[in-house]
Formats: structure tokens, sequence, C-alpha cells
């Protein structure tokens, strides 16, 4: 077995920096395992037996799908023991399908729903059932995400939406309404005309087999970055699970290392908008990468972004193909024939095929199989690849790159770690400058303690999460009971229980203008009976798009008060006194063993600063600290 990994899974691991990964690893280090994903299972599979053939010490597993979806969607039946890859056209003609993506990229990530797209995701099942030390990501996934004709998908929205405000626009449309509920003839048939008029709106298609709706719910589910954000969610949340040790991404720039006046573009616009999309994910998907290099419990995060294009698979003859009428096909050769253009009105882009004389049905020309940029001819290849235009670097040079940052040799491409060395850390001085600015705000509102109108400087609401201002009031209201946490621990007056703390805080707000501050900012404040709130005209906890929501059991209750509100329970207070116990078992530590002992459990003060116990709790119990 390798001293360095186990198990390895390639995702792209039949493409050109795929297989060198997955060859490089078995012959230099010979993991015992080595999994090749790719998008389609006869790709995995030629590349296993490649591999199997240069090291047969290694085991090798091809696995078929699209990791960007359900496992389920990945794969249709093709007869009654045979299944083959679906294309993105055949998902996207599945209403009950697409539905089912809206609410995995738009709904709550749950693993404790069997259904949910946490547990049914081909990408997290592969990761949890092989877990893997080391996943290496070489699929262009920015290329996967942005290449979704959002553009064209927006265009397609906006017609219909216009058409639909035309149709509507009905002049005297409220006297019409009340004529039609009198049955006015002539109302009536209005208005059913007006129906009939948006029925075949919505069914007409703007391209074949997509209606005017069926757009719309498409252009909702192929914005890039809601994508995004699931896809590094879910491959966070498989990993950690996984205990994976290093996750390695080879990246792009999105224009082969070239500007803005790159020309080689997929439009008229220069650059194109498409291109500038695949740079935008690329690198949104950097920063969350970078992120996640800054969550404990995460693996180890590198990414190798090439600057060039990557070249190449192999020199052959190849049929050439094009996307068509939304199909990727063999264009045949036809007989070219003279039209003129001056005498007509239109140019028509896509004419019958039967209009033109078919010479043969495929043809072909020897050229260059580059991977995913697809396959260039001589002329392609010599143009992209020239000094100052792309240029050229090989597949096996980034694998290098790739493999020495899994082993721990470190080679200078890692951008994660050339961002973490660029970025702008905290500084001494800002530490110095944050007593200062403290004092200063207590010197203000104790000056402002003499007015009638004075209200404590504790939260606004601003900065989330809305648990933060809960946090804070909660221990601002406990404070102004007990200002110290020995007072708490070791009161003179026997024990603090959670009843009593609950009823002396109640009293406490009973006629205090906290009361109505913590209410005016959104925040309810629920009573120690557990079904009663004191409230203001808004409430932030639960967020909603509907103005009302539906209390359904006791469990929502306690999740709403978990997120965001003042919760004056004694179970609550029981929480709070069993802080208070862990913060001061860490003073003692630190008393004791000097700086040795000090880490994140440790609170410095005798007293309650509210802001100090918030960012206790963020650290000790929500995980919320950084970890550089």
């Amino acid at each position: 077995m390798s001293k360095f990994a186990d198990t390895v899974l390639i995702f792209g691991g039949a493409g050109l920096v795929g297989v060198q990964v997955a060859r490089k690893l078995a012959k230099e280090y010979s993991p015992r395992k080595i999994i090749i994903a790719s998008r389609y299972e006869h790709e995995a599979k030629e590349a296993v037996e490649l591999l199997k053939r240069e090291s047969p010490a290694t085991q090798f597993r091809g696995v078929g799908g699209d990791i960007f979806m359900r496992e389920e969607f990945t794969r249709v039946k093709r007869g009654p023991d045979r299944e083959r890859e679906t294309e993105t056209a055949e998902v996207l003609q599945n209403a009950e399908w697409v539905g089912q993506m809206f609410k995995d990229i738009f709904g709550p990530m749950r693993e404790d729903v069997p259904d949910n797209i946490r547990n049914r995701s081909l990408m997290v099942r592969l990761i949890e059932d092989e877990k893997p030390d080391v996943v290496v990501d070489c699929i262009n996934t920015a290329t996967a995400i942005s290449y979704q004709e959002t553009r064209l998908l927006a265009q397609a929205a906006k017609k219909f939406r216009d058409q639909l405000e035309d149709i509507l626009e009905i002049e005297y449309s409220a006297d019409l309404h009340a004529r039609a509920q009198n049955l006015d003839r002539e109302a009536v048939e209005t208005l059913i005309e007006k129906l009939d008029d948006i029925k075949k709106l919505t069914k007409s298609q703007p391209r074949p087999g997509f209606s005017n709706l069926k757009f719309l719910d498409i252009m909702l589910i192929s914005q890039a970055i809601p994508q995004l954000i699931l896809h590094v969610r879910l491959l966070a949340e498989a990993m950690k699970k996984a205990e994976t040790r290093i996750y390695v991404k080879v990246g792009t720039t999105g224009t082969g290392g070239m500007g803005m006046n790159i020309p080689y573009t997929h439009s008229e616009d220069k650059p194109s908008f498409e291109l500038l999309s695949k740079t935008s994910v690329a690198f949104a998907h950097t920063g969350l990468l970078f992120l996640l290099a800054r969550t404990p419990g995460a693996p180890i995060i590198k990414e190798i972004k090439p600057g060039a294009m990557i070249g190449y698979r192999k020199v052959e003859a190849q049929i050439v193909r094009r996307r068509r009428k939304g199909k990727f096909i063999a264009l045949p050769f036809y007989k070219s024939t003279e039209q003129r253009i001056g005498d007509r009105n239109e140019l028509i882009l896509d004419e019958e095929d039967a209009s033109y004389e078919k010479q043969r049905e495929k043809f072909s020309i020897i050229g260059l199989n580059t991977g995913e940029n697809g396959f260039f001819g001589l002329g392609e290849f010599e143009a992209i690849t020239a000094l100052n235009q792309m240029e050229f670097v090989t597949a096996e040079e980034v694998a290098e790159y790739a493999v020495n940052e899994i082993v721990g040799r470190s080679t200078g491409k890692d951008v994660i770690t050339a961002l973490d060395g660029s970025v702008v850390d905290p500084t001494y001085r800002g530490g110095i400058l944050r007593p200062s600015a403290i004092n200063k705000i207590v010197e203000g509102e104790a000056k402002m303690k003499q007015s009638k109108e004075y209200l404590p400087s504790i939260a606004t609401g601003q900065l989330g999460p809305p648990q933060l201002s809960k946090l804070l009031y909660e221990a601002h209201l406990i404070k102004m009971i007990h200002p110290t946490i020995h007072e708490i621990l070791e009161p003179t007056n026997g024990p603090v229980t959670p009843e009593a703390l609950a009823s002396s805080i109640v009293a406490q707000i009973q006629n205090n203008p906290i009361r109505d501050l913590i209410t005016s900012i959104g925040i309810p404040i629920l009573m120690p009976d557990g079904v009663t709130i004191l409230r203001g005209p808004f409430i932030s906890i639960p967020e909603s798009t509907s103005p009302n929501i539906a209390i359904r059991k006791q469990s929502d209750i306690d999740a709403w008060a978990e997120q965001g509100w003042v919760d004056l329970r004694p179970k609550n207070f029981a929480r709070w006194i069993e802080r208070f116990r862990k913060i001061h078992t860490s003073q003692q530590l630190f008393f004791r063993e000097g700086s040795a002992e000090y880490d994140r459990t440790t609170y410095l003060y005798k007293e309650i600063h509210i802001g100090e116990v918030a960012a206790w709790i963020f650290n000790n119990e929500l995980n919320g600290y950084r970890i550089r």
C-alpha cells in the first residue's frame, strides 16, 4: 500500500489530465485502489483497461455518470437488461426531473431526509462509499456549469414576459371584470379570448420540444452560481464524512490564460458572453475552495489552474461533428448551392436538410483530439498554439504538478496557497485599536445614559446570522441580573436555577425599554411558558416569502427560537448556565498554565462581556472559527 494513500478517486479520470494523474500515481506511488469516474461509462472502462495493463499492482474501477446530478437522473433504460447515460436534453425534457432539480438546487440540504440531494447525489455516494484518502477533480466544472445557454434562456423568458404583458393589457379592466361578473356576453368573450391567448402563448415552442413555460423552468435551474454552491457544499460534506485527507482541483482560467482580448470566442461578441461566464464560474469556484481550505474538518485543498491549452490526446482521423437543433451530430457532406441574398428580406440560418444534396452521410479529417476542447484541424491547432496566442501545456505536466502537491512537494502552482499568502489577514495594529474602539462606544454609552431615550448598545440585527443578535440579547439579559460569571456559578444566596433566572429576567424586562428594543428589530421574545411571545410588527425568523407561515408542531417553535428568538424558557437558561461552567473551567486552566493553555475555549474575563461570550459560543458550539 502507498505511504500517502490507500484509495484515490479521480473525477474526470478518463480525460486528458485525469488519465495522466492516474498513470503517475499508479506507477510511482502504487495506491491500493484508484477509481476512475467519467461522464460516460465506456470512457471510464477504456481508461481502466489501459491503466491495468501498465500498473497491474493497483486495483482500478471505472464508474460512469454525471456527478452534478442525482444518481437516478444519470442513466436511462435502453431495454430490459441494458442502460445508458442520459444526455442533458433528455433530463430537461422530463418535467418531473426539472422540478426535482429546482428543489435540489434551491432547497435545504438535509442528511436526515432520504430523498434529499445530500443522499441522492452520485458524487456524494461515490465519495462516501469509497472513502478515498485523495480526491482529484479533473472535470472542467466551469464549462459543465456555465455553458447552459443562459443568455438564450433569458432572452426567451423576456420575450415570453413581454408577450404575456401585451395580452394582459386590457383597457378598463376593472369595468370589464365587473361586466363579466354580471355575465355581459361581450366581456365574457373578451376574457375567454384572453385566456385562450395565454394558453397558446405558454404552450408555444421557441425551440422544438421546449414550451415557453419549460424555458422558464430551465432558466431557473440553469443559473450557474446556485449550482456551483450546491456542488461545493455537497463535495465538502461528503469529504468530511469520508475523512478524505487531500482534494486537488485541476481548474481553468476559462480563456487558456489569455485576457479579455481573446480572439477564440463562441459568438459575434468578443469576448463572448459564454466565455466570460466560464471564467466567472472558474474563479467563483476557486473562491469557494479557498473558503473550504479555511474550514475546520475539511481536507487539505489545492488547485492547479492551467493557463494555456492542454493537449493533446492523439492525432487521428475523426468524423466532424457539430451541435445542431440541440443534438451533437455527425455532419453530412452537402453539395453547396448558390443563393442570392440581395433579393431576400431575410437570411434563414438553418434550412431543411432535404433541400440540399447529401453527397456523404458523414465526413472525416485528420486532426488533433484535444479532449474537452474538441477536435482541431491543422490550421486551428497551429493558430491557437502559436507564440503569443493561447500556446500549449501538456497533460503530463499538469498531472505532475497535481501529483507533487498530493504527495507534499511544493510546486508553486497551487492557487489556494497563493491566495492564502496574498490576502490581508488580521493585523497587530487592528488588535491594538480594537480595545480603543470598544472603550469609545462604552464612553459614549455612559454619556447617553443621562437621556430618557437611552437604549443599550447591543445589536441592530444587521450583522448576520439572526442567531448572533439572539445570543447577544440573551447574554445581556443575564448580565442585568448577574454581571459576573462568579455570581452565576457561586452565588452567595443559594444556587442560580434556570427557573429562577427566567423569572428574574421576566420581572426585570416588564418595564424596561430593552424589551421593546429587542422586538423593534424583528426579534420575538419567547416567554417561559413556551407558547407566548412578545413581538413587534415584523419578525425576521422564520424567513419566508409569504407574509404568513403555519405553525405545524412544537419543534417548529423550538427551531425558530434556536435560530433567532430571545428564548426565556428555563431549558434555555440551563444551557447558558452550563456554558458559563465550561467558560469558568477554561479560565482556571489558563490562570494555572498561562499562555500554553490559551486556545479558542479560553475566556479571559470575570465579567460577562456579551460580544466575547457570543464569540466563545461560535468558536466552541457552532464550529464557526477561523483557522488562519
